[in-house]
């Protein structure tokens, strides 16, 4: 028995509310699962929380459509459930002529965020979790560059891997850097 203010309570409902209370703040911060990061060839990249999708977790194994698996990104918020506070959803987008893939946070960069539905050439496919807009405590740059020559994109939270963060600079392989596409965890 515990007292408060003069009421009398057991620890039954204290489990409760101490339950309602986890509840509550898993609500506001949502689950955390791993950006995986895959690639086919050098310029072709694909990013997922559903590591079923390609069919491997395994370091250098190569799954489905030929992707090999690199590793994880970091974290990013499930989009199964709900969007947690100060985020935005992570949009994925397949181009249906080279098979390139494009990440956004903002639908109307390509115009749409419906399932199958295509505008210039990219078709949505899925929300792939949510990420942060600007930085936060615990919270890394998730870096995006673009292949001109290739029609690539990639992202990373390396900036070894590329080589620069300077607006429009030209970094390794080719990649132009784009900006920041979110902070992740």
């Amino acid at each position: 028995m515990w007292e408060y203010l003069g009421w009398k309570f057991g620890n039954e409902f204290k489990n409760r509310v101490h339950f309602l209370f986890v509840q509550m703040i898993m609500l506001y911060l949502g689950r955390l699962i791993p950006l995986y990061r895959y690639t086919r060839g050098y310029y072709d990249h694909l990013y997922t929380t559903n590591g079923q999708e390609i069919g491997t977790t395994t370091q250098g194994a190569i799954g489905r459509y030929g992707y090999k698996y690199q590793g994880v990104v970091g974290q990013i918020y499930d989009s199964a459930g709900p969007q947690p506070s100060f985020t935005l959803p992570f949009y994925r987008y397949l181009n249906i002529l080279n098979g390139q893939h494009l990440y956004t946070s903002n639908w109307r960069e390509i115009g749409t965020n419906r399932t199958g539905v295509v505008i210039k050439n990219w078709m949505y496919e899925e929300n792939v979790g949510y990420l942060y807009p600007m930085s936060q405590p615990n919270t890394y740059p998730l870096y995006h560059y673009y292949h001109v020559n290739q029609s690539a994109h990639f992202y990373t939270t390396s900036i070894q891997e590329i080589g620069t963060t300077t607006p429009g600079a030209i970094g390794k392989v080719g990649y132009q850097y784009e900006g920041i596409a979110g902070y992740i965890l």
